[in-house]
Formats: structure tokens, C-alpha cells, sequence
């Protein structure tokens, strides 16, 4: 059976033999190539081809996969040359994701809440089923954050939580890093001035000169009290009369 297409754009189902439906496709020939294909639910009816016959053909040609395989290339090449993140991971190595614009990645740099209020825990609309959902499954995070957290802190020695809990004070939740910068350096201008006032006064290095002062001061201070009980003394013998 002689098989004929017609048609640049679109392909239909021309022909049927041996009980299997055949499509026709264009060549550059111009000539057409037949491919089987399911027969359609409405027999008597023409089949169209799909939109994307055509691209998945190119796809697995030669040339299809040679461009895949050189984009691949060029992606895999800019992955490799973005900075990476860099941040301390909870094994304690550094990062290697790549990094945004501002330097880390996803994880430990993405978008930062503002506000007073933005470490705290905002849940979505329960109005709807998928709400619900969304709720529900925030709720048994932040339960198993918390058993997590307390089950870490259970295992820290007294010097890790001292270190633990000194971090969170200098790193209270809303501060800028500006606001935790102001408030180093007033800590360490009150540690300072602490410092200052504890101290004793050091005694001053002693010189012939203020060594013949301080004699002259201890000669004046005997002096003034022999007066003074000399004084004291002719006034009792006087009387009341004098």
C-alpha cells in the first residue's frame, strides 16, 4: 500500500494497514516518513499530531543533544564560579551552596523579617482545609524544634551554656546590627569605667622635695596641737571669774 502526505504544518492519519493506523510526517526531501500510532477512540475520524512531535524528535537528534549537552556545560560552569556561602553548618564546617546576591545562600541568608515582632511565630489562615493543613504541620515543627533544642541543651556542659546563653544575650531578637554594635561598645565603656573605680589609687613615687613637705606638714600639725593644749589649759586654770 502506497503511503502520501500532505501538508507542512500538519500531519494526519492517512492510511491503515495490517490493522495498525499510520501518521505522516514531512521530511526535508520532501518526501514523508510513516510512523505508527494508536489507533484513535473514533475510528473514521483523523487523529492530529501533537505540538510537540516535533521538538521531541530534535531533542533526541544529534543536534538536539549536542545543544543540551553544551548548556549543561555553560550551567554547570557558572555553578561552579558563584561564591559560596561560607556559613558555620551545624557540623561546624563551612557552607558550599551557592550564594546569593548578598553572599550566602538560601539557608542562612535569605530575607530577613523586619520588625520587633519578626521572630515570632506567625501562622496562616485556618479558614480553609488547606489552611488547616499548613497549620497543623507548623504546629508539630515547632514541637519537634523545641524537643530537639532542649534535648541539645540537656547535653551542654556548664562552660557551652554559659557560651550559649552569653551569645543570646548580646544578640537579642529585632536588634540591627548596628543597635548590637551601639551596644557592645556602651558595655565596654561600663566595664572600663567598673574597672577604673575598683582600683586602689597607686601610691605616688616619693621625691627630696615632697619628702621635706610632708616633714614641715608633720612639724606644723605638732605645733598647732601643742598650742592648742596650752591654750586649752590656761583657760581652766582661770576659773569662772577669770
Amino acid at each position: 500500500m502506497k503511503i502520501a502526505g500532505r501538508g507542512r504544518h500538519q500531519t494526519y492519519v492517512r492510511a491503515q494497514a495490517d490493522n495498525k493506523a499510520y501518521v505522516l510526517t514531512p521530511c526535508a526531501s520532501g518526501l514523508s516518513t510513516a510512523y505508527p500510532v494508536t489507533p484513535t477512540a473514533r475510528s473514521g475520524t483523523l487523529a492530529k499530531r501533537g505540538r510537540t512531535e516535533g521538538l521531541k524528535r530534535w531533542a533526541r537528534s544529534k543536534a538536539g543533544r549536542e545543544h543540551a549537552r553544551r548548556n549543561a556545560k555553560a550551567n554547570q560552569k557558572r555553578l561552579r564560579d558563584r561564591q559560596r556561602c561560607g556559613a558555620k553548618r551545624r557540623d561546624g564546617e563551612p557552607c558550599t551552596q551557592p550564594g546569593m546576591a548578598n553572599g550566602r545562600c538560601r539557608l542562612h541568608g535569605g530575607a530577613t523579617p523586619r520588625g520587633r515582632a519578626w521572630h515570632v511565630s506567625q501562622y496562616c489562615d485556618v479558614s480553609t482545609p488547606a489552611g488547616v493543613r499548613r497549620h497543623n504541620r507548623k504546629v508539630r515543627q515547632q514541637k519537634r524544634y523545641a524537643t530537639q533544642r532542649a534535648a541539645r541543651l540537656t547535653a551542654m556542659t556548664p562552660e557551652q551554656r554559659a557560651a550559649f546563653d552569653a551569645w543570646h544575650r548580646a544578640r537579642r531578637p529585632g536588634l540591627t546590627k548596628a543597635a548590637r554594635s551601639a551596644e557592645r561598645e556602651r558595655a565596654r565603656q561600663n566595664a572600663d569605667a567598673r574597672r577604673l573605680l575598683a582600683e586602689q589609687p597607686r601610691e605616688a613615687a616619693s621625691s627630696p622635695e615632697i619628702a621635706r613637705i610632708r616633714a614641715a606638714l608633720a612639724t606644723a600639725k605638732a605645733e598647732l596641737a601643742r598650742l592648742e593644749a596650752r591654750s586649752n589649759s590656761r583657760d581652766d586654770s582661770k576659773g569662772v571669774f577669770g
